[in-house]
């Protein structure tokens, strides 16, 4: 079969006989499964000597017949092979995630626990599933996360059981930090009204979006308390905005969905109340939308402005240029 006819009918090329897996040169007949094969190819050769308006679309279709039961016949005498070297590599890969996934973060780490390289990890995950490996990871931890949100544990021992501690996991590494910038976020898939979002999608944006945020500060607040100048930046969205989402002038006012958009509200408010309590600290505490940039440097330079804030800046302040280019201000 010439590559343009196996394009030309989508699904032949993946069967079996054309695949051949196990590379099989050879395929055994009975007398009753060769009758059947000669007739399907005199089936083929009489109609390619009959044209007419319907002889392209049997063309197509015997050949279509004649290798599915080939492929059926392939099947049976070829048993499917195991798994490949890159499918017993992936299981292996989420066998350690799932084993570790608590304090291994870090698709290295996972690739030199499997003695190989971190890029050559990556791309088989990707190549396997569609998407990295990292990804895994990540949806590994909301997952864990949503799991014990469920459940009585305080914010900051879901942090600890994540892996995401102060004294233990940073404090190896450094005794103080100055600046904790909180950018994580998921949309949630496509913004759907509030009578339409599902709950479990409510429940894995907040889990990301407001409870990862809350979880982290919480767990880093002894190492920041050791800096002279500890400065928190949320990273945050207009659309998390109540005045804003009231303003019928505003250019997003119609921009209204159920998941992202509250749990960026609960995130403001959480920096509010945040900045409140340490008021008399020497913290600055603020929220920062980087809008709509050029270039993640652009968005990444807005929040650098909210982490190098002197001592006579102001905390509890929501940070945007993209509302408000002159004032940088936006309300909350």
């Amino acid at each position: 079969m010439t590559p343009e006819f196996l394009a030309r009918h989508a699904g032949l090329g993946e069967l079996p006989i054309i695949q051949n897996p196990r590379r099989g040169h050879e395929l055994r007949l009975t007398a009753a499964e060769a009758d059947t094969v000669e007739a399907l190819l005199a089936q083929l050769e009489a109609e390619y000597q009959r044209p007419g308006k319907w002889q392209q679309r049997l063309l197509g279709a015997y050949p279509t017949v004649l290798l599915t039961h080939l492929s059926r016949l392939c099947t049976a005498q070829y048993p499917k092979a195991g798994p490949t070297p890159d499918q017993r590599l992936l299981r292996a890969h989420q066998a350690e995630v799932e084993s570790c996934f608590r304090e291994v973060h870090e698709v290295g780490a996972y690739a030199e626990r499997l003695h190989i390289s971190a890029g050559h990890l990556s791309e088989v995950v990707k190549a396997q599933t569609g998407r990295p490996a990292i990804k895994h990871l990540h949806e590994r931890l909301v997952l864990e996360a949503r799991r014990l949100l469920h459940t009585q544990q305080p914010l900051k021992e879901i942090a600890y059981d994540l892996s995401f501690q102060d004294a233990a996991t940073l404090g190896q590494k450094t005794s103080v930090l100055d600046v904790l910038v909180n950018n994580v976020g998921i949309l949630g898939g496509m913004a759907r009204p509030a009578t339409s979002t599902s709950l479990d999608t409510i429940r894995e944006v907040y889990a990301t979006n407001v409870f990862g945020v809350s979880a982290i500060t919480q767990a880093c607040l002894g190492l920041r308390r050791q800096s002279p100048a500890p400065r928190i930046v949320n990273v945050t969205s207009g659309l998390g905005s109540p005045t804003l989402h009231t303003d019928l002038t505003w250019k997003y006012y119609h921009v209204k969905g159920a998941a992202y958009q509250p749990s960026k509200a609960a995130l403001n408010a959480y920096t509010i109340m945040l900045a409140y309590e340490l008021r008399d600290t020497s913290f600055k505490v603020n929220a920062v939308d980087p809008g709509y940039t050029a270039t993640v440097q652009d968005a990444a330079a807005r929040a650098v402005k909210g982490a190098l804030l002197g001592p006579d800046g102001p905390t509890s302040q929501f940070f945007s240029d993209d509302y408000d280019p002159e004032t940088g201000i936006s309300p909350w």
